[in-house]
C-alpha cells in the first residue's frame, strides 16, 4: 500500500510538471514571443560604470603601471552604482507599450508576488541598463600582458633589497669590529708627543724646597721657549687572563650575530611566502566573485523572461537585483583586496613601488601522512629538528656563553695586572736639545676597588637574564612547532572537505536551476544555492592557500627555510 501511494505521488507529480511545461510551450499571448527575444543593449558610446572602471590597461602601461594608479581605479570602482543587466538585441514590446485600457477603467493593480496573468495590466519594470558582457574585462592588477614573477623570483628581490637584512648586516659587522678590539690587546701601543710653549720664569719670594735656603722674589718679563717630543711605548704583559675571556665573549657575540642575520633572512623569507599566497588567494577570490557575478546575471535575465511571460512575480525579479548587487559589491571587495595584497606583498619584498606583475596561479598540494602513529612520530622529528636548528635558540646559546665569559672577566678584575712601559724624549729650550729615555714595568694590584663587586652581580644577572631567555624561546619554539604541525594537517583535512562541498554545492545549484527553470522550484533557492557555491568556491581557494602558509611556517619553525 505504501508503494502505491508513493507512485500515485510520483505521478501526480510529474504530470503537473508536464502540464506547466505544455502551457509554456503553447501561451497564447503575444507577449511571450516578444519575451523571446534578446533583451536591449545600451546605447553606443555608454558604458556600465563598473565596466569603465575596469578597463584593462595597454601592455605598457600595464608592464610599467604602479600601484597608485591600481588604487585609484579600485576607489573609482567601488564608488561606480551597480548596473542590471540585459541581453543584447532588438528592444521588446515593454509593458508600458502595451494597450491601455478603455477610457475610465482603472486596471488592477498587482504586488510583487502577484503572477500576472494574460490580459491583466503588470506593474512596468525598471528601464534596463546596459548589461555586462559574457566574460568581464580583467582590472590592471589581473592583466594577462604583466611581466610574470615567480616565488623565487620574488625571495631574492627580498634577499637583496629588504632593510632588516641590511640592518642585521651591520650588526653583524659591528660584532666583527668587537673581535678586533678584543684582540688587539695583545699588541703593543705606541704613541709620539710633540709640545711647544713659551713662558717666564718668575719666582716669588720664600724658602726654596729643593735646598730649605731662602729665595727671594724673581719678577721679569723675560721668556724661553720649551720643546719637547717624546715618543711611549706600553706592552700588556699579563693581566690575568682578561684579555683572552673578552676575546671570547666577543667572539660568542660575533656568533649570535650571524645566526640573527640568518633569522632575520628566514623572517623575511616566511613573510614573502605569507603575502605571496595572501596576494595569490586575492587573485583568486576575484574569479570566484566575477563567476558569482555572472551567474547573478544569468538569474535575472531568466527571472525577467518569466515575469514577462507572466509565469513568475515581478518579486523573483526585484530579489535577483538584489542578489546581483551584492554580488557586484562583493567583486568590488574582491579587487580592493587583490590591490592591497599586492602593496602588502612589495612590502615584503622591500619594493613598496615596484611595477605591476603577475604571479603563477598553481598551488600544489602534496600529500600527508594522517595516521596517528604516522602524525604522532612526525610532530616529535619536527620538534627534536626545531629545537637543533633554530637560529633564534643557537644565538641565545651563544650570548649565555657570552655572558659567562663576561662574568668570568668581572671576577678577574681583582687580579693583579703587570704592564711594561719604555719612552724616550728629546727636549730643550735651545738647539741642540737633549735626548732622554725611560724603561720600566708597572704591577698593579686592586686593594680596596667597590666598584668590581657591583660588577661581577651586574655580570651574574646578565648571564641569569640570558639563561632564561634561553628557556622560553625553546617553549614558544616548541608551541610554534605544535601549531604549525596541527594547522597544516588541518588545512590538508579541510582541502578534502573543501572538494566535496564543492561537488556538492555545484550539484545542488544544478538542481535548484532545474527545478527553477520547470516552475516547481522558487527562486530563493536558486539564490541559496548560488550563494553556497560561491561560499564553497572560496573556502576550497581559502584552504589550499592555508596550507601552503602552514607548510610554510612549519618549515620555519622547524629552522629548514634557508
Amino acid at each position: 500500500m505504501f508503494r502505491d501511494k508513493r507512485a500515485l505521488e510520483f505521478t501526480m507529480c510529474t504530470g503537473l510538471i508536464w502540464a506547466v511545461i505544455v502551457g509554456c510551450a503553447s501561451h497564447p499571448n503575444a507577449e511571450l514571443n516578444a519575451s523571446l527575444r534578446p533583451l536591449p543593449t545600451r546605447p553606443p558610446g555608454q558604458t556600465s560604470p563598473l565596466i569603465r572602471a575596469e578597463q584593462s590597461p595597454t601592455s605598457a602601461d600595464a608592464a610599467t603601471g604602479s600601484l597608485r594608479s591600481v588604487l585609484l581605479t579600485q576607489a573609482s570602482t567601488s564608488t561606480a552604482a551597480p548596473t542590471v543587466p540585459t541581453r543584447p538585441g532588438p528592444q521588446p514590446r515593454s509593458v508600458a507599450q502595451s494597450e491601455p485600457p478603455p477610457r475610465g477603467q482603472t486596471p488592477p493593480a498587482l504586488g510583487l508576488g502577484d503572477v500576472p496573468t494574460p490580459g491583466t495590466q503588470r506593474d512596468p519594470l525598471p528601464p534596463p541598463a546596459a548589461g555586462y558582457p559574457e566574460r568581464l574585462p580583467p582590472a590592471p592588477l589581473m592583466s594577462p600582458d604583466l611581466p610574470e614573477m615567480s616565488l623565487d623570483q620574488l625571495l631574492q628581490i627580498a634577499l637583496d633589497n629588504q632593510p632588516r637584512i641590511r640592518s642585521a648586516q651591520a650588526a653583524l659587522e659591528g660584532a666583527n669590529a668587537q673581535v678586533g678590539i678584543a684582540r688587539s690587546d695583545y699588541f703593543p701601543t705606541i704613541d709620539t708627543t710633540l709640545v711647544y710653549n713659551r713662558s717666564t720664569s718668575n719666582t716669588a719670594g720664600g724658602v726654596s724646597a729643593t735646598s730649605g735656603n731662602p729665595q727671594p722674589r724673581r719678577v721679569s718679563d723675560t721668556s724661553v721657549n720649551r720643546q719637547d717630543f717624546t715618543a711611549r711605548f706600553s706592552q700588556n704583559v699579563f693581566d690575568s687572563f682578561r684579555r683572552e675571556w673578552n676575546i671570547r665573549a666577543a667572539r660568542e657575540d660575533q656568533s649570535a650575530a650571524k645566526f640573527d642575520l640568518s633569522t632575520s633572512r628566514q623572517d623575511v623569507i616566511l613573510n614573502v611566502q605569507t603575502a605571496f599566497y595572501n596576494y595569490l588567494l586575492a587573485r583568486r577570490l576575484v574569479d570566484v566573485n566575477q563567476e558569482a557575478v555572472r551567474r547573478n546575471i544569468q538569474v535575472l535575465e531568466r527571472a525577467r523572461g518569466f515575469f514577462e511571460v507572466g509565469t513568475r512575480p515581478k518579486i523573483d525579479v526585484t530579489r535577483a537585483q538584489v542578489d546581483l548587487a551584492n554580488a557586484e559589491l562583493g567583486l568590488v571587495r574582491a579587487r580592493n583586496a587583490v590591490a592591497i595584497a599586492f602593496a602588502a606583498l612589495n612590502n615584503a619584498i622591500g619594493v613598496p613601488d615596484h611595477p605591476l606583475y603577475r604571479v603563477p596561479e598553481e598551488v600544489e598540494i602534496p600529500p600527508l601522512p594522517l595516521q596517528p602513529e604516522e602524525f604522532l612520530a612526525t610532530l616529535e622529528e619536527s620538534t627534536r629538528r626545531a629545537l637543533e636548528n633554530r637560529t633564534e635558540l643557537r644565538a641565545l646559546r651563544a650570548r649565555i656563553r657570552a655572558a659567562e665569559a663576561d662574568l668570568t672577566v668581572a671576577k678577574r678584575n681583582f687580579l693583579p695586572i703587570l704592564a711594561a712601559d719604555a719612552n724616550w724624549s728629546y727636549r730643550g729650550q735651545e738647539l741642540p736639545y737633549a735626548p732622554n729615555w725611560l724603561v720600566g714595568a708597572t704591577l698593579t694590584v686592586p686593594v680596596l676597588n667597590p666598584p668590581l663587586f657591583s660588577q661581577v652581580d651586574a655580570a651574574a644577572a646578565d648571564l641569569a637574564s640570558a639563561q632564561a631567555s634561553e628557556e622560553i624561546t625553546a617553549q614558544n619554539i616548541v608551541l610554534e612547532v605544535q601549531q604549525s604541525f596541527v594547522d597544516l594537517v588541518a588545512a590538508r583535512e579541510r582541502i578534502r572537505t573543501a572538494e566535496v562541498l564543492l561537488t556538492s554545492a555545484r550539484e545542488n545549484l544544478d538542481l535548484a536551476q532545474g527545478r527553477y527553470q520547470v516552475g516547481v522550484g522558487p527562486l530563493i533557492d536558486v539564490t541559496d544555492a548560488e550563494l553556497a557555491l560561491t561560499q564553497a568556491e572560496s573556502e576550497n581557494i581559502q584552504a589550499a592557500v592555508d596550507f601552503k602558509i602552514a607548510d610554510a611556517r612549519l618549515r620555519k619553525a622547524m629552522g629548514l627555510v634557508e
